[in-house]
């Protein structure tokens, strides 16, 4: 999904929701964010020092998800947009060896 566009050193906060929609109980996983800048060329960059500013934590350890919409884990990320430019956030969720259970991700747009 896109948001509406954000303006430079406008300090946001995103809500990442985890709902398990299995029958049982998950857990542990792990919910992980990486901020990178979608370049024109199609590709991204994951140097973002000097165009983004993190505040929260890009990883959570989440010990169990209770099945149902009710039982959703939701965290939280503030950032800071310093450079006009086009942002994806990426999302994993794993679980404790590591294996991907689920990938999103959510596009934000920077400007003046």
């Amino acid at each position: 999904p896109t948001a509406d566009p954000i303006h430079l050193r406008q300090v946001v906060t995103m809500s990442f929701q985890v709902t398990n929609n299995l029958s049982d109980p998950m857990g542990p996983v792990v919910l992980r964010v990486q901020p990178v800048r979608a370049l024109d060329n199609g590709t991204v960059s994951v140097k973002i020092a000097h165009q983004i500013a993190i505040v929260g934590t890009l990883q959570y350890h989440i010990p169990l998800i209770n099945p149902g919409a009710e039982n959703a884990v939701v965290k939280q990320l503030s950032a800071c947009f310093i450079e006009v430019g086009k942002y994806m956030f990426l999302l994993s969720l794993t679980d404790q060896q590591g294996v991907t259970i689920a990938t999103s991700s959510v596009v934000v747009m920077a400007s003046k």
